[in-house]
């Protein structure tokens, strides 16, 4: 089996979970989430897609780099990838973030809804290549 092949299978499977996962996450969070941001929903209205194709890009950007990685970590099932995109996610995404929001004095509730989801967005993408297996 050759490890360095990305399973663009599992990777677009990525893409659609962080897309569920997203409008989940903030149709959940979206009243505290507005009210930490201070925008009005008009702003969010005028934006159009932009948002969504950075989004869908970001993703799959992930997907693309964890699909490429956790092979090379040794991931051989759901909970290894689920745990190696956690630690990858709480290392690099919410401890960077976290840091920038605490010095652009952001309230840490909006650090946790605004990191908090791609934290797990990686998490799951992980355990989604670390279970699907492409076949040889």
């Amino acid at each position: 089996m050759n490890n360095s092949k990305i399973n663009y299978l599992a990777v677009l499977a990525c893409l659609v979970m962080n897309m569920l996962l997203g409008m989940a996450w903030f149709g959940v969070f979206a009243t505290p989430w507005m009210s930490y941001i201070g925008k009005p929903e008009s702003e969010f209205k005028a934006a159009g897609g932009t948002p969504y194709i950075f989004a869908i890009l970001g993703a799959l950007i992930m997907a693309l780099t964890i699909g490429w990685l956790l092979p090379k970590l040794g991931a051989k099932n759901f909970m290894d990838g689920f745990k190696y995109g956690f630690m990858l996610g709480f290392a690099f995404i919410f401890t960077a973030g976290f840091t920038a929001f605490a010095f652009s004095l952001y309230p840490p509730g909006q650090a946790l809804i605004d990191f908090g989801y791609p934290v797990l967005s990686l998490a799951l993408m992980g355990g989604i290549h670390g279970a699907w297996k492409k076949k040889a």
